[in-house]
């Protein structure tokens, strides 16, 4: 049976894990992705045994079954090697094969897009600031990229869409999945006007690790990063650190720097 091409990249995810890099290593040792589907030697790339395993087992239905699923819940696939792919994420370390979305896919390698991320625990100062700024970037034309998080992330969609902006959010569960149920307002705004991003299929389960996971694909997407608000183990400074790795500019706004808490 000849399947869609996402279908095969969906199931290379699954058969390596969506939460590591196996899956970006296998693709890149091989023409293609279906060529990964027809191979049955996989012993030079030193993979874990229970990957190669699942590698060789060619246990396709899963995905196919996760393919119907986004199909019949208007969730767009996209992958590695679509047109649409933006060039920039391809440049981090162990990009994502194959991402979900909801809402307007634009040509992002063409839009200007500002990461503003910051802490959930924000203070009024820090949210009044970031939503101004997010005004301020799509006032001017910039796409403005964050989290869906509460408090800086959500003030920083809430002030793009404040100005009929395009604003981006890539998030940390299953594409179908609202988190927090707070935001399902913010959500629903851009689903309608914006984008919504995740590397993880609907009803996937994910766990503490994919939260710090998406930051890296906020920063990959952007030319900038901008750190409003953030505590010293705030998952903001995880983007920031990709940011430097990929040696992008970004600005930190330590309006409120929290304090280290005593040992």
């Amino acid at each position: 049976m000849n399947f869609d091409k996402a279908v095969y990249f969906i199931w290379l995810t699954m058969a390596c894990g969506v939460d590591n890099s196996h899956a970006f290593h296998v693709y890149s040792t091989f023409n293609s992705v279906e060529e990964v589907y027809k191979s049955h030697d996989f012993s030079s790339l030193r993979l874990p045994a229970d990957v190669t395993a699942n590698l060789c087992s060619k246990r396709i239905d899963d995905a196919y079954e996760v393919y119907k699923l986004c199909k019949s819940m208007g969730v767009g696939i996209l992958c590695y090697d679509d047109e649409l792919y933006p060039n920039r994420l391809r440049k981090i370390k162990s990009p994502p094969l194959v991402l979900y979305y909801k809402g307007e896919l634009r040509e992002l390698e063409k839009e200007v897009c500002v990461a503003m991320v910051g802490t959930r625990k924000a203070t009024p100062y820090g949210l009044g600031i970031a939503e101004k700024l997010a005004e301020g970037m799509a006032r001017h034309g910039a796409t403005v990229v964050s989290g869906l998080a509460d408090g800086i992330d959500a003030a920083c969609h809430r002030g793009a869409l404040k100005l009929n902006g395009y604003t981006v959010g890539v998030i940390g569960t299953g594409i179908d999945k609202i988190y927090p149920k707070c935001n399902a307002t913010l959500y629903d705004a851009l689903y309608k006007r914006g984008l919504v991003l995740s590397e993880y299929y609907p009803k996937c389960k994910t766990n503490k690790y994919s939260y710090p996971r998406r930051n890296r694909i906020i920063s990959g997407l952007s030319n900038t990063v901008v750190v409003v608000e953030a505590g010293h183990r705030s998952g903001a400074l995880i983007t920031a650190k990709y940011a430097m790795e990929l040696e992008k500019r970004f600005l930190f706004l330590t309006f409120q720097l929290f304090p280290k808490p005593r040992e």
